[in-house]
């Protein structure tokens, strides 16, 4: 949201200094373009840090099951005997 004013404020400022002229609804229309695409790229980013979250469960779980039958799952293989 930051960045969308920030770039707002600055899109503003050039065109007050090259005499760019612009209503308010087509600056309030910018910002909620920048806006929308903010907020998409916040949900696939979100997506993604649930993809660790995911991973992290799942591997926790498979964890848990090796310990349950006694195997540890991060120790060395046992050698077998001859």
């Amino acid at each position: 949201m930051v960045w969308a004013l920030l770039t707002e404020s600055l899109e503003r400022r050039f065109d007050s200094a090259f005499g760019v002229i612009r209503t308010e609804q087509e600056l309030n229309e910018q910002l909620s373009q920048r806006v929308l695409q903010l907020e998409a790229i916040l949900t696939q980013l979100g997506e993604a840090f649930a993809l660790d979250d995911d991973i992290r469960r799942e591997r926790d779980y498979l964890e848990s099951l090796l310990r349950q039958q006694g195997i540890d799952p991060w120790g060395l293989p046992q050698g077998e005997e001859e």
